[in-house]
């Protein structure tokens, strides 16, 4: 993506949510920014679907743009609803969702 294209949110969500049945892992994703030092990914998950403990590879916010998701790691857990962003712990995580949702990612890359 260019500093001068811009990316409707609302009709890219519509796409992944409405695809994300096609998927066997019940997830689609697709990356709407891609440069140095910064990525954001716009993911869809069906309802009761994770994304499975991992960690970020930076500084990340996870915002959601439709239903509601559930952010884990150690002992806490974190709901959050549409239009609520969130900032993703420094720590090894999972992303659980408690209806149909998408979400977008903004991860500050390392170097």
């Amino acid at each position: 993506m260019h500093a001068d294209e811009q990316i409707d949110l609302d009709a890219l969500v519509q796409v992944l949510v409405a695809d994300v049945g096609n998927h066997a892992a019940g997830r689609t994703a697709r990356t709407v920014v891609h440069g140095t030092g910064l990525r954001a990914v716009v993911m869809a998950l069906d309802a009761g679907r994770d994304l499975a403990d991992h960690t970020a590879p930076g500084p990340a916010t996870l915002q959601v743009l439709r239903g509601e998701v559930e952010v884990r790691w150690a002992d806490n857990t974190v709901a959050l609803a549409a239009g609520t962003l969130h900032p993703i712990p420094d720590a090894v995580h999972s992303v659980h969702a408690l209806t149909p949702c998408a979400f977008l990612l903004t991860v500050s890359l390392p170097g």
